[in-house]
């Protein structure tokens, strides 16, 4: 929900409903974890504090009672909440529950709702924090929030100066194609080393319009030209209201033929609860 303060706006949760949040996304992370995903990244705004405290402390009672569970992850992505210093923050951990840090939303959403009025993020401390982590093997991990990408200035910055092989976008948004596909093929067309996922939050899918929920843009080889290879999570369907949540698997092939001929990202498949 969203009050606004002059021009700006801050986000603040129901009390009534957190309790419930947490149990739908601890779900999620748990059918996640059991479908043996190697990344989970929870949608912007979604995951205030508590819950990805809570989130946290599943990881670790799992990581101690039955780890066994754990050995296909390496990070999850505890979405974005609102902080009570008005600020957008993510917070990663590891497969063990271990807080690795935060990234803090550096763009805030500045635009016009459908009565014409003007409507921006209130963010305190813009790009307070950023995390950069490295996992052995696999390469360096970095988080964007939503407009981060959209505007992307310090976000292609980063990921072409520390070449970061996965950029994990957490998103609210209408459309992942005028803000976020042509932003992000530039980032890997630039780098030629960085693939991104992108996890949006259907709730703020508008009836009517083109609904795609994330996608996977990756480079691949094209003649002598290194171009970005998008791969879209299709709309959730038509009884949607009668599911529990989403959890899309998206295998990698890095087997050099797959990455000559554009095919890094296999069949994307969707489970639902």
């Amino acid at each position: 929900m969203a009050d606004g303060r002059g021009n700006s706006f801050y986000v603040a949760y129901m009390e009534q409903q957190k309790k419930a949040a947490v149990i739908k996304a601890l779900q999620l992370l748990e059918k996640a974890i059991r479908l043996k995903a190697n990344i989970i990244i929870f949608p912007e705004y979604v995951c205030f504090p508590e819950m990805q405290e809570k989130i946290g402390d599943y990881l670790e009672v799992m990581y101690y009672t039955n780890p066994k569970k754990l050995q296909n992850l390496f990070l999850v992505v505890a979405g974005s909440g609102w902080t009570k210093d008005d600020n957008n923050v993510a917070r990663i951990y590891s497969y063990s529950g271990k807080p690795l840090g935060e990234q803090y939303k550096q763009e805030p959403y500045d635009g016009e709702d459908e009565d014409g009025e003007r409507w921006i993020e209130g963010l305190r401390n813009p790009g307070k924090e950023s995390l950069i982590i490295e996992i052995p093997e696999i390469g360096s991990v970095m988080t964007a929030i939503c407009r981060d990408v959209s505007n992307r200035n310090e976000t292609e910055k980063m990921a072409d100066f520390f070449e970061i092989d996965f950029l994990l976008v957490t998103a609210w948004s209408k459309s992942l194609h005028g803000g976020f596909e042509k932003q992000l093929g530039n980032i890997t067309e630039m780098n030629m080393l960085t693939s991104s996922l992108t996890c949006n939050c259907c709730s703020a899918v508008v009836d009517g319009k083109e609904r795609a929920r994330g996608h996977v843009i990756t480079p691949y080889k094209n003649g002598s030209i290194i171009e970005a290879n998008v791969k879209i999570m299709k709309s959730k369907p038509a009884n949607c209201e009668k599911c529990t949540g989403c959890i899309f698997c998206i295998p990698f092939s890095f087997e050099t033929q797959d990455v000559d001929e554009g095919k890094i990202v296999g069949k994307i498949t969707q489970n639902r609860l």
